[in-house]
């Protein structure tokens, strides 16, 4: 029998299910029972007040803690009323591709992008030196969604005692990956927001869920400015979210994570320059990142070249989602001519303003601007 969710309730489906479901204790329960009553296939009105209750639970925060939004567009509309005004500084950290800059700037912002000295370096110090009065908000992805750079717990403290003016979203859609999360700080500052992301399958249909963690003074802002959301869309979200996030389960997350050691370590044996992530993703340099995601996809692989991006010009994402992926791309890229991810020598001699020394002659060098000069 099918039920109104595309579900069917013969005992075959419902073992199904539960082995899909990789959890633990008392969420893992409140999952199995879901599945077995009613309410998985006639949903209640009480279903999203349980959506909520377990997404806080397991985020370990207070219900009251937690907002939940359509999309990430309507998150960051939402946090910017609250929390912004027209004229006023957001500082977005390190490369982003959300088209976030547009979004902050059609609300008046003054938008300033910071990249640190690479692509993949966390520069607090950097981040602290922008900061003025007119700061509002700092973004920050954790870890970031194209280079897979990590702030450490500490370093976001520092952000976060910066200014008690200064708020500091953390987009933490790979949370489940990482390992890692800031939620323990949402008690303790009320500037913190931080911004999650998981993706909902159900039959003929797959959207974004997103929440939002806070304090009790921001959460209290961030409600007088939300948008009450469509009881359709509501009522959607309950088994099929809860029933996703269960299943990404930390094994899972350990699986790709040891896929990926391998991608990584094969691809160095290679000579190819490669980043592991702590996302679901590997960072390979190549000289024409276009074309090697271009053989990557061809092959039914997720790859895609970051060349349109400051510094990551020569850098490429290939996705791994299990072993078969890791496999894949390395007997592909084993393949590829290593012209691919280095650059050709051109045969000439490195040009020098250095004049060799005499034999036995004494050497003292000093500097004078850019040149070293050689004094004999």
């Amino acid at each position: 029998m099918e039920g109104v969710n595309g579900t069917t309730r013969d005992s075959e489906r419902k073992a199904n299910l539960k082995d899909q479901v990789r959890s633990n204790g008392q969420v893992a329960e409140h999952i199995h029972r879901l599945i077995r009553s009613d309410r998985f296939h006639f949903i209640s009105e009480k279903s999203n007040d349980d959506l909520k209750e377990r997404l806080a639970r397991y985020s370990g925060l207070p219900e009251e803690y937690l907002r939940i939004c359509p999309d990430f567009n309507r998150a960051i509309d939402n946090i910017v009323q609250a929390l912004c005004h027209p004229g006023k500084q957001v500082i977005i950290c390190g490369p982003d591709e959300h088209g976030l800059v547009l979004r902050l700037e059609n609300y008046g912002m003054e938008v300033i992008s910071h990249l640190g000295a690479t692509p993949f370096s966390a520069d607090v110090d950097g981040i602290l030196g922008l900061i003025s009065d007119d700061t509002r908000l700092i973004c920050l992805d954790q870890p970031n969604a194209l280079t897979g750079t990590v702030y450490s717990r500490y370093e976001i403290e520092m952000l976060l005692n910066a200014s008690k003016n200064v708020s500091l979203l953390l987009n933490e859609s790979f949370y489940e990956y990482f390992g890692s999360d800031a939620a323990g700080l949402a008690a303790s500052y009320d500037n913190l927001i931080i911004l999650r992301n998981v993706q909902v399958s159900i039959p003929e249909n797959e959207f974004s869920l997103n929440y939002i963690l806070s304090g009790h003074r921001t959460m209290s802002r961030l409600e007088k400015f939300a948008v009450e959301e469509p009881p359709m869309f509501m009522k959607k979200l309950s088994g099929p979210a809860v029933l996703n996030i269960m299943s990404k389960s930390e094994t899972m997350a350990d699986n790709i994570h040891e896929a990926m050691i391998y991608l990584s370590v094969r691809l160095c044996s290679l000579g190819i320059s490669c980043r592991l992530t702590p996302a679901d993703f590997v960072i390979v340099r190549a000289i024409n990142p276009d074309e090697v995601a271009s053989v990557l996809n061809e092959a039914g692989l997720k790859a895609r070249s970051l060349s349109h991006l400051p510094q990551l010009e020569n850098y490429l994402q290939i996705t791994v989602s299990d072993d078969a992926a890791a496999h894949g791309a390395v007997d592909l890229l084993e393949k590829m001519p290593r012209y691919y991810f280095k650059e050709r020598p051109s045969g000439r001699q490195r040009l020098t303003l250095r004049r060799p020394t005499e034999p036995g002659a004494e050497q003292i060098e000093t500097t004078q601007g850019n040149l070293t000069v050689q004094n004999r």
